[in-house]
């Protein structure tokens, strides 16, 4: 249900409120730097009052909501490349002040619209996303108790490695869910587009819920038999390996090393955090490289997750998988793309549930 009296006022006081947000932020320039208690998450409570704003027809409200995101981007940034400076500590004080200027506007505006933070309106777009998370982590939840159980009725270490595997997927999902790793991600972001010359595109962040692998690999025995072989040689490797998730997919599924290649540092740095947290030891290795610069000559199974990769990137990499793969080396992708492009024989598609996405194809795909 949309809420929306007064929409012409609304529009008149936001202006205003623009004004009154610089003039907060200079009468607080000198103030003292306030200790950062859950600056993140003040900031993402104010983007879900935006979103609600904007469910209720306030169109300015999209300004507000640019302006968190780039205050949560430049503390970010400050943490990372001047955590202990003076400098550091006074530009996080106008961080904090511009906070109070904006929660006030927001205050403000949803006064002006007669709603409440508390009891505001979600919009319906905003809904079928949380919902369709929902459904799919859930999803997530039961498959993995299916898989442990089903697993505890055999021999072999698989159910404790899954066990672990539960655990850390709950704490990827909590990673993804803050405000402070997407921040961090927009801030890494635009210094790589800038250094590299791709687009933003290409570091879109997504991922793809356990179940949703495993049914690749139900759709493909062979790729479980290869993925499977990697214990006496071979290595499953994954070009923009992210937050780790399908390399520890790999690992803790198969007991197989896995190699993980990306450029977005803070991933690399927390995928590596988590795999030191679980005690996996060289079973998972994570490299904050370019993945055209990977050592190939022992790889059997290869992930690529190009689906926002620029077309010059891709094309790089199908010439790289062509030249140094060996024959009957897989390649996993959400595209199938590369056995139209080379030499690469189709084995398995599939259709699975994404983040991004509830029907995505998967392909399977053999060098010849």
């Amino acid at each position: 249900m949309r809420v929306v009296p007064a929409i012409a006022a609304v529009g008149a006081t936001a202006a205003v409120l623009f004004a009154a947000i610089e003039w907060l932020r200079r009468r607080a320039r000198d103030a003292p730097p306030p200790t950062p208690a859950d600056l993140f998450g003040k900031l993402n409570n104010l983007l879900i009052r935006c979103q609600r704003l904007r469910a209720a027809g306030v169109s300015d409200v999209e300004r507000v909501r640019e302006q968190i995101v780039a205050l949560a981007v430049k503390e970010r940034a400050l943490q990372l490349e001047q955590p202990d400076s003076v400098q550091a500590s006074r530009a996080h004080g106008k961080v904090c002040a511009a906070i109070i200027a904006i929660a006030a506007a927001i205050t403000k505006l949803e006064e002006a619209c007669g709603l409440q933070a508390d009891a505001a309106p979600v919009s319906e777009e905003l809904a079928a996303e949380d919902t369709y998370r929902e459904r799919l982590l859930a999803d997530e939840d039961a498959a993995l108790d299916a898989y442990i159980a089903r697993a505890r009725k055999g021999a072999g270490g698989l159910a404790r490695r899954l066990d672990v595997l539960a655990r850390l997927i709950d704490r990827l999902r909590a990673t993804e869910e803050s405000l402070d790793f997407h921040a961090a991600l927009l801030h890494c972001h635009a210094k790589l587009s800038a250094v590299a010359g791709y687009s933003q595109a290409n570091f879109s962040y997504g991922s793809t819920p356990y179940h949703s692998w495993r049914a690749l690999y139900d759709a493909c025995p062979e790729l479980s038999d290869a993925t499977r072989g990697c214990t006496a040689s071979g290595e499953c490797i994954v070009f923009g390996s992210s937050l780790g998730w399908l390399c520890f997919y790999s690992t803790l599924t198969f007991g197989v090393p896995s190699r993980g290649y990306e450029v977005v540092t803070p991933l690399t740095i927390l995928a590596g955090k988590v795999a030191a947290s679980f005690e996996l030891g060289e079973g998972c290795a994570f490299f904050n490289a370019d993945m055209l610069t990977a050592d190939l000559s022992q790889a059997r199974v290869v992930t690529l997750t190009s689906k926002c990769w620029d077309k010059q990137l891709t094309a790089s990499v199908y010439d790289k998988l062509q030249r140094e793969l060996k024959p009957r080396s897989l390649v996993v992708d959400y595209s199938d793309a590369l056995a139209v492009a080379h030499e690469f024989d189709v084995l398995a598609r599939t259709t699975v549930a994404v983040s991004w996405s509830p029907a995505q194809m998967m392909a399977v795909m053999r060098k010849r």
